[in-house]
């Protein structure tokens, strides 16, 4: 028997499998094409600006059919929009409910509801109060909370081609009732099933850009996301329910909406006001799909005419690129045992691994000839099913001292791969760009890798965020990066540069009601009640200024070039944009979460205009909006951040993300005026919509689908005058009379203040006795998060190379104070009722000597060195993507 979607197959181009219930074909196509999807399915796709789509839903036990099967038992109705005619059988008046179903398709930026763009099919309905029927009904709705869509005002952009319903009973088309598949990939079983069939088309661009989710090229697996497709079902209010008099009528009166809005003589206006919450049920956990696909992937196989196996493939498109890179080498980043989530809702674990470890690729790196160093091509995220990871960092380093020894893990601080839930699992890089591994000069320092030369990354540090937000115990997880490399060495080496407030300088300080400036520049003020009353929301923006895109620091090619950009914020961010501005102040570009989901991962993959160019002189202006009150700023998932992810090529001597504090030119300088390459920011109050309406902008129709670039320009207009954040708290925090602790001041009273004329170096300085491991390694100090051993790594670190900690050699205390201060915590230890403490005399100094470390080292973790031929240390560089 011919496969019952043959027809499908052979009309359009593509074809994917969504799930069981759910394939999907499609063709580009041109509206000035008058020819059919078939037609069009082998024709030039050069000038397309539409796309047809079959939607088939394999839907069992909703009597949904009428009594008119034709010869073959396929087709029971049919309706065709383009000839109003439809194939309706005779049906009894008491079955009308026999069309008591909806069926949904869309697009969403991030794989949910939120900002989803939705086309929304009611089939032929006989209406009680009317007794007549009326034709189907497609509706372009959109979705703005996990809760009913809302019919679009601006305009329908989905048209209705076709509708049709194949209804089959398996076991007329399967050998045995008990089988689960045919010959035709059909699922069987025991209950019959039917196949409804929407023939649909939208315009790749669309009447509104708050309504409407664009169509973009999703052809590259190496600069773009794939594109998120949703697919849902459900019944309609049936209209007899009669629970209640009071029920009965508002269903009556949800009769009167419907037939009105489906009436022939409905204008556009009737549609648009449609309640759907008084229209539809429901769909349910099990009566939804959400999945990607690559629309636009040109490399994808196209039907096979002669085969019916359309039905296995894939919802994503593998290429020859993937492919290849599948076939590469790898190292598997994960931990040899699982890790026992504890019962709280936030816990970062640092998983320490070395290339040592893994002798395939030391014997690899042994056989070069030319040097040591491989390419890094790719990462896979390997997360284990149901696991609670919210992101993974992983971090770096490639010095020989620091890669020595996994206990000094905490210090390897160069960003590689952050990664999201929510965001793909696979990232590889292009062709043009990978990162080098290996172990080539031990004394090259992170910031000198200049197409590939002076080293490779030699140990990583994998942070891990697990969210537990309802405190679950007894969770184990083992989840981790799988990283592929290549001997072959590609031109340019990959970069990753940041943007916004990605050290948390606002930690602490309210979303909605936080720190604010007065006119004055000189002065600032706090509000400490986040609940306070400020209309709508706030926005905050972060400018990086032309100063950090100079000819010096974009090196010898005088720009950049990004290949993929992550937007990222956490569960109360409402919206997020990045704007890049040329040397002139123009805007070139805007990348735009327009309604931020955090739900389906803290990071916004942006397809705008992948790949574009940083030249010489441009600058960037990122901005978070935020609606909830009583959120402050910092790492924890109920907290907030505003940060941009920008990877690019080449990585020259400077890392090109935007620095705090440019100490080249501000020296002593403590004015509020951003100097050099440092960020600027400003907050101000916006509506309850969020800006995402400017004036004259609603149901205006662009040509790109998108927001036009000159509705950013009040976003950045002033941005010129704004403060330098980092002065801007240091001033905050002085006015508040903050207890925050300062390397200086945490010394002990015999240390700070105090500035040694000499370097304070001691080659032999250790933690225990004759440089002893300590006898009780994994104590964590109290009030700390350092353990006795990663202590006793990182002492002889700070007395031989301090520049490796970021320290002068003339700031190094003494080491005989800290042996006093901690040598009789970790490596001799007094036990009273079989608890360990601390020494009454030492208790004090130790507190105060290891807060001075553990501030330097939380300013190690998020930062890395730029040592530009010259000059000292330039900027801050990295952070944990929190």
């Amino acid at each position: 028997m011919m496969n019952p979607l043959h027809h499908l197959h052979e009309q359009y181009k593509r074809s994917s499998k969504l799930s069981d219930e759910v394939h999907l074909f499609w063709t580009l196509a041109s509206s000035s094409d008058a020819s059919s999807p078939s037609e069009q399915a082998h024709g030039d796709s050069s000038n397309v600006d539409e796309i047809q789509f079959a939607i088939a839903y394999n839907l069992p036990n909703l009597a949904l059919h009428n009594n008119n099967n034709d010869d073959d038992g396929h087709l029971s109705q049919s309706h065709n929009s383009n000839t109003g005619d439809s194939s309706v059988g005779k049906q009894d008046a008491t079955n009308y409910n026999n069309n008591n179903y909806w069926l949904a398709f869309g697009i969403s930026p991030q794989g949910g509801m939120i900002g989803a763009d939705f086309m929304i099919y009611l089939p032929r309905r006989h209406t009680q109060q009317h007794q007549r029927q009326e034709p189907p009904l497609l509706l372009d709705a959109h979705g703005i909370q996990y809760s009913f869509p809302i019919v679009d005002s601006c305009g329908q952009d989905w048209t209705l081609l076709n509708s049709s319903i194949i209804n089959h009973d398996e076991c007329n088309q399967c050998d045995g009732c008990n089988q689960s598949t045919n010959n035709n990939n059909i699922e069987c079983n025991n209950d019959a099933t039917s196949w409804h069939i929407l023939q649909v088309k939208r315009g790749l661009s669309s009447n509104d850009v708050n309504e409407d989710v664009p169509f973009l090229n999703d052809s590259s697996a190496l600069m773009t996301n794939p594109t998120f497709v949703l697919a849902a079902w459900g019944e309609l209010k049936n209209g007899n329910e009669r629970e209640s008099d009071g029920r009965r009528r508002r269903q009556i009166r949800h009769d009167r909406s419907l037939v009105e809005a489906t009436s022939s003589t409905s204008d556009e206006d009737d549609v648009s006001s449609m309640d759907l919450t008084s229209v539809l049920l429901p769909h349910g956990p099990l009566q939804r799909v959400s999945t990607t696909v690559r629309i636009f992937d040109e490399s994808q196989p196209e039907n096979d005419d002669d085969s019916n196996d359309y039905s296995t493939t894939t919802t994503t498109t593998t290429t020859t690129t993937s492919q290849a890179f599948h076939k590469m080498p790898y190292i598997d980043l994960i931990p040899k045992e699982s890790f026992h989530i504890p019962n709280v809702e936030t816990t970062y674990k640092n998983f320490c691994f070395t290339i040592t470890e893994y002798p395939q690729l030391i014997h690899l790196l042994n056989s070069q000839q030319d040097d040591n160093i491989v390419h890094i091509i790719g990462f896979q995220n390997i997360i284990q099913t149901n696991s609670p990871v919210h992101h993974m960092d992983l971090h770096g380093t490639m010095n020989s001292i620091l890669s020595s020894d996994t206990r000094l893990c905490r210090v390897y601080m160069d960003l590689i791969h952050p990664w999201e839930a929510g965001s793909p699992k696979e990232f590889v890089l292009p062709m043009e760009a990978g990162i080098p591994m290996g172990y080539d000069n031990d004394n090259v320092d992170s910031a000198n890798r200049i197409n590939g030369g002076g080293g490779g990354y030699k140990a990583f540090r994998l942070e891990v965020h697990y969210h537990n937000p309802h405190r679950r115990d007894g969770m184990l997880d083992q989840s981790g990066v799988r990283i592929y490399y290549s001997v072959e060495k590609r031109k340019n080496v990959a970069g990753l540069m940041l943007l916004g407030d990605y050290m948390l300088k606002l930690r602490g300080s309210y979303t909605v009601g936080g720190i604010s400036t007065d006119k004055d520049a000189n002065s600032t003020s706090i509000v400490s009640n986040g609940s306070k009353e400020v209309g709508g929301g706030m926005k905050h923006s972060f400018y990086c200024p032309s100063s950090c895109f100079s000819e010096e620091r974009l090196g010898r090619n005088k720009n950049v070039t990004v290949f993929r950009e992550v937007l990222h914020m956490h569960k109360s961010g409402e919206r997020m944009t990045n704007i890049h501005l040329d040397s002139n102040g123009t805007i070139l570009r805007a990348s735009e979460a327009n309604y931020f989901d955090f739900s389906r991962g803290a990071g916004y993959g942006s397809r705008v205009d992948l790949p574009y160019q940083i030249n010489e002189g441009d600058s960037f202006v990122t901005t978070c909006y935020f609606a909830k009150q009583g959120v402050t700023w910092g790492s924890s998932s109920g907290d907030e951040m505003c940060q941009t992810f920008m990877w690019y090529y080449p990585q020259e001597d400077f890392s090109l993300t935007c620095g705090y504090e440019d100490a080249l030119v501000r020296r002593s300088n403590d004015t509020l005026n951003p100097l050099g390459c440092e960020v600027s920011y400003d907050r101000k109050q916006v509506p309850f919509d969020m800006e995402r309406l400017q004036p004259n902008e609603q149901c205006q129709v662009t040509e790109t689908s998108r927001r036009p670039v000159n509705a950013f320009d009040s976003t950045v207009g002033t941005r010129q005058e704004w403060p330098s954040l980092s002065q801007l708290v240091d001033r905050w925090k002085q006015s508040r009379m903050s207890v925050e602790p300062s390397i200086n001041s945490t010394k002990p009273s015999s240390i700070a203040n105090t500035k040694s004329t000499q370097p304070t170096l001691q080659e032999d300085c250790h933690l225990c006795p004759n440089g002893q491991r300590p006898t009780h390694p994994d104590t964590v100090i109290d009030g700390f998060s350092w353990t006795c051993d990663e202590l006793d790594a990182a002492i002889p670190v700070l007395y031989t190379e301090p520049e490796l900690l970021f320290f002068s050699s003339f700031d190094v205390p003494p080491c005989e104070d800290y042996n006093s201060a901690f040598g009789n915590m970790c490596c001799s230890v007094e036990e009273e009722g079989g608890k360990l403490v601390l020494q009454p005399e030492y208790s004090l100094l130790a507190v105060l000597v290891l807060a001075s470390l553990v501030t330097l080292v939380m300013i190690l973790i998020k930062r890395r060195r730029t040592k530009p031929e010259g000059s000292s240390v330039l900027e801050i560089t990295s952070a944990p993507f929190a």
